[in-house]
């Protein structure tokens, strides 16, 4: 939420109008970093949640 780049608002209103249109996505907001994951943990929970929807979505 700390981005001075991307506003929180403006990445939320876009998940609605994608969801809005059928597309499968999900939103992963870190309350203690900017633009770039850059603690450990938030690393850790980031690349999962990308591994775990390729599995998802991609999988076959």
């Amino acid at each position: 939420r700390n981005d001075p780049r991307v506003v929180a608002a403006e990445s939320e209103d876009l998940v609605r109008q994608l969801k809005a249109q059928g597309k499968q996505l999900e939103l992963l907001v870190f309350e203690d970093e900017g633009n770039d994951v850059l603690k450990y943990e938030n690393r850790v929970t980031c690349y999962n949640s990308i591994a775990d929807f390729f599995a998802k979505y991609l999988n076959p």
